[in-house]
């Protein structure tokens, strides 16, 4: 029971299976060094054809959090920070 469930892989876990990929590595040696199997890491390269993805960023049209905060105040008379707590 004290084995920690991780579902998915991180951006860091990411980054090192598309290296390892792009070096040739199969799926089933990046699945071991991952401690998953094979058919995780095939179910993240198969949807690419094999080509790692672009990295995701924000849109410049997207709301920064300071923008959010001030509509949100204007509409609800508290701060996202107050609901926090």
């Amino acid at each position: 029971m004290g084995e920690e469930f991780h579902r998915g892989f991180t951006a860091a876990e990411k980054t090192e299976l598309w290296d390892r990929w792009k070096r040739g590595e199969s799926l089933k040696a990046i699945g071991r060094a991952f401690g998953k199997p094979s058919s995780s890491i095939y179910f993240l390269v198969a949807p690419h054809g094999g080509i790692r993805p672009a990295q995701r960023r924000r849109s410049r049209l997207a709301l920064t959090r300071a923008e959010r905060e001030v509509i949100f105040q204007r509409h609800y008379g508290t701060s996202i920070g107050a609901l926090d707590g």
